[in-house]
């Protein structure tokens, strides 16, 4: 073999090793994108137009997927309003049912625009944050979503029972999903 092919593989080689390297030292870590979800949910709480609300939407019928005014038997969570924006777009945050305790985190705090009813279950596709948190009934995430400036999926990120991270889906090159 010639000297510019071992030199050539040698190179690939390193490139490669370098490569291996680079992904697994910028792995986020739970610490990253907590740091990151707070971060959003800050920006998003700062837009309140006034004084935080915390109004009741309405609790969603784990079964039927309906809305209802009061919690039933099969109330999976309910959705409050902090309030609305200066463009009038809702302020939104789900919150586990437990024991008449509503305060436990389902997602993070997230922006739905005033066009879109707050009063329907699904929210995905539709919502506006920087990074979006689904949390499990024991507080550690389920499902992590970060959005690119143009509100598009960039990232998902998938844990464990355990809160490890077990999948994680790139949508940086504008698959979707």
């Amino acid at each position: 073999m010639k000297f510019w092919h071992y030199l050539w593989l040698a190179l690939l080689g390193w490139s490669l090793t370098v490569y291996a390297d680079d992904v697994e030292t910028h792995a986020p870590t739970l610490t990253d994108l907590s740091i990151n979800i707070k971060q959003s949910e800050n920006e998003v709480l700062s837009q309140i137009d006034g004084e935080p609300e915390m109004q009741i939407i309405g609790y969603f019928d784990a079964k039927t997927a309906k809305i209802h005014t009061k919690p039933r038997q099969n109330s999976q969570f309910v959705r409050k309003l902090w309030g609305k924006n200066a463009n009038g777009d809702f302020i939104l945050q789900d919150f586990y049912l437990h024991d008449d305790n509503d305060n436990q985190p389902m997602t993070s705090a997230y922006i739905l625009p005033k066009k879109q009813n707050p009063k329907r279950k699904a929210i995905m596709g539709r919502v506006q944050a920087a990074a979006l948190a689904w949390y499990r009934e024991t507080g550690l995430p389920e499902k992590v979503m970060l959005f690119d400036e143009n509100q598009r999926i960039n990232k998902v990120y998938h844990f464990d029972e355990t809160g490890s991270l077990s999948k994680m889906l790139d949508f940086s090159d504008n698959l979707s999903m």
